[in-house]
């Protein structure tokens, strides 16, 4: 599982499923073919996110960019 789809499934738990379908049209069963069409994304899962919900896109690569600065040095 990459990192994108872990966030993406992290913010699905705490996500009211009946915003997910109502904002995608789709039940949340129906994720990976979302995903795979672009429909869904972390940011429009943030739309629908409760009040306070921490954006995790500003932390995604972190991890990958770490690996790259340490392969160089």
């Amino acid at each position: 599982m990459s990192l994108r789809t872990t966030q993406l499934v992290t913010l699905l738990l705490i996500i009211d499923p009946a915003a997910f379908v109502q904002k995608f049209g789709a039940p949340i069963d129906q994720l990976e073919s979302l995903v795979a069409a672009k429909t869904v994304t972390i940011a429009r899962l943030m739309e629908i996110a409760p009040a306070g919900t921490s954006d995790p896109t500003s932390g995604l690569y972190n991890t990958t960019m770490y690996s790259m600065a340490g392969a160089s040095g």
